[in-house]
């Protein structure tokens, strides 16, 4: 199941390249420059990343090692703190000098 899920992300993604680009040349040239071009990662994402690997790996550990223990729920105010705490890494870590997205151009 999961690598039938992996297989079809990868296809959607290969398949929004040619649908963003404007011509197939620009989409070849994407697609291509994944596997030949050394990636640069900016420093103004090393924060964001950070807290979601964070997340994530708290995550699989409770995935993993705390899967036959009861559920775990949060009181509604700790849940509450959480999710303004995700909505503030939202509006302060949007980049803001990007291009408008297609569907917004009509």
């Amino acid at each position: 199941v999961l690598l039938g899920v992996m297989t079809v992300c990868c296809l959607t993604l290969i398949a929004m390249t040619f649908f963003r680009a404007p011509d197939v040349r620009t989409a070849w040239m994407v697609l291509s420059g994944i596997f030949t071009k050394p990636w640069v990662f900016p420093t103004d994402f090393y924060l964001p990343t950070a807290l979601v690997l964070i997340l994530w790996g708290i995550h699989i550990y409770r995935g993993i090692f705390m899967s036959d223990r009861k559920k775990v729920e949060m009181p509604p105010p700790s849940r509450a703190l959480f999710w303004l705490f995700l909505l503030c890494l939202l509006i302060f870590f949007t980049v803001e000098d990007t291009e408008q997205f297609i569907y917004f151009q009509f």
